[in-house]
């Protein structure tokens, strides 16, 4: 592979850190080339190793003649894919992309809102720049939180990738001063015993200095042996200077200017901090992290990707000086808690966040581009489901079935129709479209190869007929436009009519293959459509990471039980009543509490509160939007399930958890029977002496699974990944 890097030149901060830690391994893994823009600090220091250079000096910013011997050089050179960085190289970029015919990346190493910090150059040179990055196709983001950030901002999720920053752990620290001769050099006064606090910062507003010395405050005002040190220059200082005289902290405060190089101060403090408004993933976390230094952060950008809290450093909010106070005061206190979160920081750091691991991944993004770049089709597949309406099994459905995708197909491109398309892209960190978009959607097909309705009962009209109508409509344009189509891991009905089910039969035809989640589906489309291509499977869902790990649980585990209920026309009278006054005898005999988690917060809060407000002993209700994941372990963590809703009950039963299912409908029954997954009560006959039992049992245990059936639920998990491959082996017909 030949790469060409395009960089400004002169830059000389975290854009110039991580192109020479990124050269430095990458040269020896691809054919690479930098060229640059003008002879600043970066081409001279570029003129010290082993990297192929080339320069195309501009006579001032606004010099595009440029473009013209960039655009020569890279066919001259056959150069398979350009990445460009910083501002400056994303305007000459974006200016050159029509003269070539190879795919161009940026590399964002910032909040590109905040680059430029007076009124006319982020009017100037920050408006250009958003102009060059929308104009270029491909961009990288230096952490996964960067990779969202472009994302909510507009950018396709398709064409946005995500990298770490990275170090060399194999090199030895380098340490020029000892502790001692860096106080004297510097002016701190040396104390033993001291412990001592440092941030090293560009003195701007992004940076939060301003919070360092409102925490230092609050510190010094509980502990006297403690000194702060805060290495950096810029053009907040002396407003930085005055504030610490106003806080009184000026004795024990040390602004000591911009250190060089920046291993002597690490090597110096006891505690390394970052109190960042705003980052990526900033290379300071991973120098403080080679020199072994406890290290504590504001949770913004990818910095809680390496700092866990607790375990491999400490975080706090971002702006709460005295969340950074009190983790301050931890570090200060404690030299045990400062060694174990050094030695952590520093393991982590070295086995994930290596250099070698930074120039890997991007090879893997460069090969995922030119790959996007040269194919013929946009898109592999379109997904299709009731997603986007904040139902958490359908949501679970999808982003499993993402995740299933990528895992066996990693450059697989998709488009998701949602009813919050931004939403999903953001979640699911993928192209999506407006489900009644119609234009754009016909559109989308004719630039993709299949179609999938994903998972869940579609093809019904016990929601509604308009519902059932819209799913055969999307199956029928799909086929029209040529498309492979594809039913993965459907329930079909049932129908309240005879029409609707004509309806869905007819939708049906022609569909190149069908995967069914239960035996009765199976049984009656094998029946009236035999000339259809179906296969039995299991539910989607199966194949999701539902199970709970040692290091998820904690130990509120097993201390309550999950009840999840949703509005039905045919539930039993009395039924809130009942399911409330069970649930009180629990609490009180088994000393639990109960959780009430609406799986779509739309449609099952209210009646999820009504039943909270009717237990005297009360009972918790989620109200909050939980990520998928969170409400997993939520479900995964209970003592025992009872639900209404078929996903809860499938988590149960991946861990193992007595269930009890209040059925509704033939899925949810469907799926109990078959696996023999817990006990059945109809939520339109429920009665307390028919549930009350069946929970105690549940409470006290006396209901475990066994061995057997976890051994079970591992065959039919692996039988549901037989959906993927079988469609992927569609795909590729």
């Amino acid at each position: 592979m030949k790469i060409l890097h395009l960089i400004s030149g002169g830059d000389s901060g975290g854009a110039k850190t991580h192109m020479f830690t990124l050269l430095d391994e990458q040269c020896s893994l691809a054919d690479v080339t930098v060229a640059c823009l003008m002879k600043g600090v970066f081409w001279r220091e570029l003129q010290e190793r082993t990297v192929k250079s080339v320069l195309f000096e501009q006579k001032h910013r606004f010099d595009i003649s440029v473009c013209g011997k960039i655009a020569d050089y890279i066919k001259s050179e056959k150069i398979d894919i350009v990445n460009v960085h910083g501002a400056r190289a994303n305007f000459v970029a974006a200016l050159m992309k029509h003269r070539v015919s190879v795919p161009i990346v940026t590399t964002v190493h910032s909040d590109y809102l905040l680059d430029f910090d007076t009124p006319v150059k982020k009017l100037v040179f920050g408006g250009l720049n958003r102009l060059a990055l929308r104009r270029i196709d491909y961009r990288i983001g230096v952490s996964d939180a960067f990779r969202d950030m472009l994302i909510e901002r507009g950018f396709a999720p398709n064409t946005t990738y995500a990298v770490y920053n990275g170090i060399n752990f194999t090199e030895a620290v380098p340490h020029t001063l000892t502790r001692e001769e860096f106080a004297e050099k510097y002016g701190v006064a040396f104390e033993d015993g001291c412990v001592y606090i440092g941030i090293a910062a560009r003195f701007d507003y992004v940076k939060g200095v301003d919070v360092f010395l409102d925490a230092a405050a609050k510190v010094l005002a509980e502990e006297k042996n403690v000194r702060f040190v805060i290495a950096g220059e810029g053009a907040l200082e002396d407003e930085l200077k005055e504030k610490a005289k106003s806080l009184g902290i000026s004795e024990r405060v040390h602004f000591i200017g911009f250190v060089s190089p920046i291993w002597d101060f690490l090597n110096f403090v006891d505690v390394n901090v970052l109190t960042s408004r705003c980052e990526s993933f900033p290379y300071a976390l991973l120098e403080g992290a080679k020199c072994r230094k406890a290290t504590l952060a504001s949770a913004v950008g990818g910095i809680p990707t390496l700092i866990r809290n607790g375990t491999t450093g400490l975080l706090f909010e971002n702006e709460d000086a005295d969340g950074c106070a009190a983790c301050m005061l931890k570090y200060v206190r404690s030299s045990e808690l400062r060694s174990s979160c050094a030695d952590a920081l520093y393991e982590k750091a070295r086995a994930e966040f290596s250099n070698l691991a930074l120039a890997k991944k991007y090879i893997e993004n460069y090969s995922s581009i030119i790959g996007q770049y040269r194919r013929d089709k946009k898109y592999d597949v379109i997904l299709s489901g009731y997603y986007g309406f904040d139902n958490y099994g359908d949501e679970l459905i999808l982003q499993t079935l993402i995740a299933a995708y990528r895992k066996a197909k990693p450059d697989i491109q998709l488009l998701v129709l949602s009813h919050d398309p931004k939403n999903t892209r953001l979640c699911c960190r993928t192209d999506s479209c407006g489900r009644f978009c119609i234009n754009k959607i016909r559109k989308a097909m004719k630039k993709s190869k299949m179609y999938v309705n994903g998972g869940g009962t579609l093809l019904t009209d016990v929601t509604s007929k308009r519902s059932l109508r819209y799913y055969a409509f999307m199956l029928g344009m799909a086929k029209k436009c040529k498309l492979k189509t594809m039913l993965l891991a459907n329930g079909i009905g049932p129908f309240n009519s005879e029409s609707s089910k004509k309806t869905a039969m007819k939708a049906l035809r022609g569909v190149d293959l069908i995967t069914l989640r239960d035996e009765g589906t199976y049984e009656m489309i094998t029946r009236v459509l035999p000339e259809n291509e179906a296969v039995l499977t299991a539910d989607l869902a199966l194949i999701s990471p539902y199970v709970l790990t040692d290091d998820e649980t904690d130990d509120t585990a097993g201390d309550y039980f999950l009840v999840s209920v949703r509005e039905w026309s045919g539930n039993a009278p009395g039924f809130e009543k009942t399911v409330a006054d069970c649930c009180e005898r629990i609490c009180e005999k088994y000393s639990l509490r109960a959780l009430l988690l609406p799986m779509q917060p739309q449609k099952d809060t209210e009646i999820s509160l009504r039943i909270a407000d009717m237990m005297k002993c009360g009972a918790d209700v989620s109200r909050s939007h939980d990520s998928i994941s969170s409400r997993a372990r939520l479900i995964a963590g209970a003592r025992f399930v009872l639900s209404m809703r078929l996903h809860p009950l499938i988590c149960a039963a991946m861990n193992s958890l007595p269930a009890i299912a209040l059925t509704y409908d033939d899925k949810v029954t469907n799926f109990m029977k078959e696996q023999s997954a817990g006990v059945i009560i109809g939520a339109d006959t429920v009665t307390e002496k028919a549930l009350l039992p069946e929970m105690e049992k549940a409470a006290s245990g006396a209901d475990a699974k066994s061995a057997e059936f976890t051994e079970r639920m591992e065959r039919v998990r692996k039988s549901s990944w037989n959906n993927i491959e079988l469609s992927l082996d569609l795909l590729d017909r």
